[in-house]
């Protein structure tokens, strides 16, 4: 660290024992953080069960570099990944997993325990960051023995998720308790989980900031279109594309997209594309035959590449029942499409009805046919929606904002 001075600062009177190496130039804080939760890293979402959380943790990390922040990132094994990679500022150790569905992100996290704990008492680690309730529950722990700082970021809570059985979300109420009541600060992803979080745990609010997720314009805006073939459409079609991007599960209401498209091509030259994969795949190809839309219906699996999928689509459509603050929506955004999105999550704060996007309510597959049949003929309305939506994540949801906050609230636990 050029220009740096190396010391250690223990806090008098304090329980807490916080170690900071220096102040650099320019006046910023040198520190140490333990990042959990991110079951991939890099996120290029080849192993099964990635998503949002992945991006943000990457995200973030990567802004935390670039302010001086040392991090450590454990996260899961993947085919071909090395244990160990180190790099200037960025640690990231991987560990094994149980690839059953229900026990891989508990067993990830459990077999990362260990090692975090190693790793924060090794390196005099200042900062334990968690990036969901499970990786909270080991990260709370953690922080306990240690006599760390504990915070924790939760973009969705997975006891509201209908997708996941009773017994599970059950032992994921216990995690959310044990671990929002352990946080020294909580960074939240919706304000109506703030809302319930205080209320339900008796939260002290000084201490519950909202965060969400950002994009990369930049990265959309500079993007080259793929080929319609390479999605499946024919070389010579001139169908209208409507695109969903994100896992396919049962949360995300793609049963719901399935019959409202099913009206739509009815009545226009249309075809629905579905970028990613997840559980419901089969089930969702099942059902598209058998309503006989399978042959306008195309699933594109994994990509890493979805700013280049984002340009063939006309229409962006998000029919989540349950969201906390969702990338894929952002990244739509970037890519200046017009967007039909459900009123979930923190949607209705990122979209305003009529404005940068149109919305309706979580489960109408009415409402959500008609709203793509008035995008579709109306392409005034298409255009300036699009052109609003980018407006609105150029000048509100860039990864550097959300970084910024997340760094602030490290500077404030160590000072």
């Amino acid at each position: 660290m050029d220009g740096g001075i190396r010391c250690r600062i223990h806090q008098k009177g304090s329980p807490q024992k916080v170690y900071v190496i220096g102040l650099l130039q320019g006046g910023e804080m040198f520190m140490k953080a333990l990042i959990l939760g991110s079951k991939e890293y890099p996120p290029l979402f080849r192993i099964e069960g990635c998503g949002g959380i992945e991006v943000h943790v990457g995200a973030i990390a990567i802004y935390l570099k670039q302010r001086n922040v040392e991090v450590y990132l454990v996260t899961r094994k993947g085919p071909g990944q090395a244990g160990v990679e180190h790099g200037e500022l960025l640690h990231v150790y991987r560990v094994p997993y149980l690839p059953n569905r229900l026990l891989r992100t508990f067993s990830f996290n459990l077999f990362a325990f260990p090692l975090s704990l190693y790793l924060v008492l090794q390196s005099r680690i200042s900062i334990v960051h968690a990036n969901d309730f499970v990786s909270g529950l080991f990260g709370a722990l953690i922080a306990k023995v240690t006599r760390r700082r504990f915070i924790l970021s939760a973009p969705t809570f997975g006891s509201k998720q209908p997708e996941w059985p009773a017994l599970a979300r059950i032992s994921l109420l216990a995690f959310e308790k044990f671990s929002l009541r352990s946080a020294s600060r909580i960074f939240l992803f919706t304000p109506q989980d703030i809302r319930d979080a205080v209320r339900r745990y008796r939260l002290d609010k000084g201490k519950v900031e909202l965060l969400g997720n950002g994009t990369d314009p930049q990265r959309f805006e500079s993007a080259e279109t793929a080929s319609r073939t390479e999605v499946g459409i024919s070389a010579d079609s001139t169908a209208k594309v409507i695109m969903f991007v994100g896992r396919l599960t049962k949360s995300k209401g793609l049963d719901m997209l399935l019959e409202a498209f099913e009206a739509l091509a009815k009545r226009s030259d249309t075809v629905l594309v579905l970028v990613g994969d997840g559980p419901e795949r089969s089930a969702l190809a099942k059902r598209a035959r058998a309503k006989g839309i399978d042959h306008r219906v195309f699933f594109t699996g994994k990509r890493t590449d979805v700013e280049r999928l984002l340009g063939l689509a006309d229409i962006f459509v998000l029919p989540s029942l349950y969201e906390g603050f969702p990338v894929a929506l952002l990244e739509a955004m970037a890519a200046k499409k017009a967007i039909v999105a459900t009123r979930v999550g923190s949607v209705p704060e990122i979209l305003k009805d009529g404005v940068n996007g149109v919305l309706v309510h979580p489960g109408d597959a009415q409402a959500l046919s008609n709203a793509m049949i008035f995008l579709l003929d109306d392409e005034e309305a298409r255009l300036k929606m699009s052109e609003e939506a980018h407006r609105t994540v150029r000048e509100q949801y860039t990864w550097s904002s959300v970084g910024e906050k997340v760094y602030n609230a490290y500077i404030s636990l160590v000072h």
